[in-house]
């Protein structure tokens, strides 16, 4: 975890092969996530995804295997 001062909080995960993935929480309520390719340039994301608050929820119930509905 690393506060981003004035922005938010950034949250890395190393996954498997890797690869990392890193959540921004910012502190509009949006978050944004980033991937980045194993043998990439580690400052350079292979993607970018910028969601709001009710995107969010959506990506973490699927994550967390929870039904939900559009």
């Amino acid at each position: 975890m690393t506060e981003l001062f004035g922005i938010g909080t950034k949250y890395e995960i190393a996954c498997s092969r890797q690869q990392r993935l890193a959540v921004v929480l910012l502190k509009d309520g949006r978050r944004e996530l980033y991937a980045f390719e194993a043998g990439g340039n580690a400052d350079e994301p292979s993607a970018v995804i910028h969601l709001d608050e009710e995107e969010a929820r959506r990506v973490a119930a699927v994550l967390l295997g929870t039904y939900f509905q559009d």
